[in-house]
């Protein structure tokens, strides 16, 4: 089981062009099918069901007799299946790479069973995160046991994070310590245990933390269990990584923040793997690169790529077909940050002819990465309409179009106005659902204290109290109480909010207030809004 959180995005590699079509591999499904049964063979080690039951200490309650054991038994049975399915895919011939990253939801690991009554192991397992990275690389002599040395030594994973501080070995455990990232994540210090297999053909890896420090400022790993293997094809080898982890409670700004870290973490991990290689002959299979400008990425339209140069593409959607595909960028890019990294990303309004009658129109983001950007999907304005403006306030994309009213044919010309609201979530774009009668989109200052529950709209010259009885309040309260505060009590904290502007309650503190407003959505939470920003 999945949340709602979950992002997968192709796996686009700098600097490269190429694109390696591997045919089918020489091992037949037998020999793929010994990875997940090979995983799921291995030992338990106590150390690391003691990992699970150090949550339930700290939090000074209890999990019901045997949920540790059944719960990491469950993560077991899941990445031997993980694996095992997608490398039998890859023996099938299907073969997209690709970086997923998932917070789960509760239950995630109770194959058959119910999910778990008791709040604590519920608290425990909402916070779980799922990734999964398929790569492939042109070589025709590098041995998959090279590969994963490459992949693992000490010098490669502190090139592809700077968080890594030290690395050491201690007999079959790899010891960490990791730096923190201010206001999201502590340090950590852990020791994971290392088992692998090495045949002819692929080498796996598996990693277990059985020690955690937890203590001294870091914080503690409660879970951590992945599986990494190389598999060697015909002309080339497959990676395919799959890890379960359990550390901090995924509050609402983890929750943002976490799946993109993570993204562009194992994306620096492809990149690099590619740069070593490349000494000795390789190429990395990918659907498109970032470009150094927005009119030179690759966008997402429909699940298929669209690898723009000089704002345009072009292609047949079958071999010998007359008709054209053709997709331009219409009007200029508008820039701004949308990730909060404070680096100006992009949106860009995309035309998507598939050679009919109709003229697509479509919004993407750019998301700069190191001097590059990095193109999203691409969300659908309409047929035929008319876009006027594009604006990114605030980490908000506001597109104004117009469109026709729902009897009117496609004939008649664009005259309705209307706008779309998206937000960059990871490397997802996404539209808010249309506004309701009555509803707008308004930023401003949210304060919240013992006695103050409040929203000033910009420009700020009046003060609304927030409804209890609104239906994003308790996500606007969470996200609140996870911001980066100032050191003053009652801090004002900047978000976009769509509601309604209503008449402030009869009485308690909202009394004191001439409205009220009815909050339905926390658009975005963007701790250096202004109300200047554009």
């Amino acid at each position: 089981m999945r949340s709602r959180i979950a992002m997968t995005v192709p796996l686009v590699v700098a600097g490269l062009s190429a694109l390696i079509a591997f045919q089918g591999s020489s091992l037949g499904d037998g020999r793929y099918s010994t990875v997940g049964a090979w995983a799921d063979s291995l030992p338990f080690d106590n150390r690391a069901i003691d990992g699970i039951e150090l949550y339930a200490d700290e939090k000074r309650s209890e999990f019901d007799e045997g949920y540790a054991p059944r719960l990491a038994a469950g993560i077991r049975r899941l990445i031997a299946s993980d694996a095992g399915r997608q490398l039998t895919l890859l023996s099938e011939g299907i073969r997209h790479p690709f970086i997923e990253v998932s917070i789960l939801d509760p239950g995630f690991a109770s194959v058959g069973e119910k999910p778990p009554d008791n709040k604590t192991e519920r608290d425990f397992e909402k916070s779980f995160i799922r990734t999964e990275v398929l790569a492939f690389f042109k070589h025709e002599t590098m041995s998959p046991d090279t590969a994963l040395r490459m992949y693992t030594d000490k010098e490669f994973r502190k090139a592809v994070s700077a968080r890594v501080e030290r690395i050491w070995n201690e007999g079959k455990e790899a010891c960490f310590e990791v730096g923190g990232v201010k206001l999201l994540l502590d340090p950590l210090e852990y020791c994971d245990r290392i088992e692998e297999l090495h045949q002819e053909d692929l080498s796996i890896q598996h990693a277990q933390t059985v020690r955690n420090a937890g203590d001294g400022g870091h914080q503690p790993v409660f879970f951590k269990e992945s599986l990494k293997t190389f598999v060697r094809l015909p002309d080339g080898l497959a990676l395919h990584y799959i890890g379960y982890s359990r550390t901090v409670n995924m509050g609402v700004i983890q929750k943002k923040f976490a799946p993109g870290m993570i993204e562009g973490s194992e994306r620096k991990a492809v990149e690099e793997l590619v740069r070593r290689l490349a000494s000795r002959g390789s190429e990395a299979v990918h659907t498109g690169e970032p470009g150094t400008d927005p009119r030179n990425a690759t966008y997402r339209i429909e699940s298929k790529e669209i690898p723009l140069v000089d704002g345009q593409f072009e292609t047949r959607p079958a071999p010998g077909s007359a008709t054209k595909e053709k997709t331009r960028v219409f009007g200029e890019p508008e820039f701004g940050d949308l990730d909060g990294d404070g680096i100006e990303d992009a949106a860009i309004v995309l035309v998507h002819d598939p050679g009919g009658s109709g003229m697509f129109y479509y919004l993407a983001a750019a998301l700069q990465r190191n001097g590059m950007y990095l193109g999203t999907n691409a969300v659908l304005l309409g047929d035929r309409v008319a876009p006027q403006t594009i604006r990114i306030r605030n980490g908000v994309i506001v597109a104004n179009y117009a469109d026709r009213r729902a009897e009117e044919s496609l004939a008649t010309l664009p005259s309705v106005a209307k706008s779309m609201y998206l937000t960059v979530e990871g490397t997802t774009l996404a539209a808010m659902k249309p506004l309701g009668e009555g509803e707008q989109v308004l930023e401003g200052w949210v304060t919240i204290g013992h006695e103050v529950r409040t929203f000033a709209p910009c420009p700020k010259q009046r003060t609304l109290w927030l409804l209890g009885d609104s239906p994003a309040l308790n996500e606007i309260l969470e996200a609140y109480g996870e911001a980066p505060h100032g050191p003053e009590p009652y801090a004002a904290i900047f978000m976009t909010l769509a509601g309604k502007t209503t008449m402030a309650p009869r009485d308690g503190f909202g009394a004191d207030y001439k409205e009220g407003f009815y909050a339905t959505r926390l658009v975005k939470l963007w701790a250096r809004g202004d109300c200047k920003s554009d």
